[in-house]
């Protein structure tokens, strides 16, 4: 999990997220990621302490969290937990060829959005 999302933009600290939007002009940075958070709109994992978000999650220009992310987390944050929600973007998927889903976001954001159906109506069986 650690390469993948290595190779597509890295881990970062919730409070580095907060950093960047606040360098934007973000109003109310810390509340707005809160929110992304709390309401798992994005992947937030807990690891030595650490609250970390995974980059890939937003436009950098912006750091505005890209549309196909929040589609994709809306479909399976009921079924998955933090870290299976990240394990399920980092894997490999059957539906993506072989790709992960990270790897996929900015360039077939649908297909992923597609593969996040499909995986949840197996889940749900």
């Amino acid at each position: 999990m650690m390469r993948v999302f290595g190779d597509t933009g890295g881990l970062a600290r919730a409070s580095d997220i907060v950093g960047r939007l606040r360098d934007k002009g973000v109003g109310q940075p810390i509340s707005r990621v809160a929110h992304w958070i709390t309401d798992r709109m994005v992947i937030s994992v807990e690891w030595q302490s650490l609250l970390l978000v995974p980059a890939f999650q937003f436009n950098p220009s912006s750091m505005a969290v890209l549309d196909p992310v929040a589609r994709v987390n809306g479909e399976l944050r009921d079924l998955l937990d933090a870290w299976e929600l990240a394990a399920w973007f980092a894997n490999e998927n059957a539906w993506l060829h072989g790709r992960s889903p990270a790897a996929c976001i900015l360039t077939e954001p649908d297909a992923v959005v597609d593969a996040a159906r499909e995986d949840l109506y197996v889940m749900r069986g």
